[in-house]
């Protein structure tokens, strides 16, 4: 089966990008599918003294450092409403290719 990135991602990373502060930084994390372009004037990345990057390949210490991050969040950002409910990996064929609105990630449960 072949996915694509959500339709979302590309406005999500703009949005992102639109919110950086002087000397701010965006760092990418799981846009390792083909999607549309995104677009930003490069003329605000330089006056702005933004930091954009991205990272690709992690250990399996990130996902514990990931999974910290979120039960310490759990209350102050609304996960449960940006993540679908668990599918379990007999029917991984039943997640749809773009994530539903409102949507970033799909959950998988072992």
């Amino acid at each position: 089966m072949s996915r694509s990135t959500s339709p979302v991602a590309a406005d999500v990373v703009e949005a992102a990008v639109a919110r950086l502060d002087i000397g701010g930084a965006l760092v990418l994390a799981g846009s390792v599918m083909p999607g549309r372009p995104v677009s930003f004037d490069p003329e605000s990345l330089v006056r702005n003294w933004w930091t954009i990057g991205g990272g690709h390949n992690y250990e399996p210490r990130h996902l514990e450092q990931v999974v910290a991050f979120l039960h310490r969040t759990r209350d102050a950002y609304p996960w449960a409403a940006v993540v679908s409910d668990p599918v379990g990996l007999d029917d991984i064929d039943s997640v749809p290719v773009s994530a539903p609105p409102g949507t970033l990630r799909a959950a998988v449960a072992p």
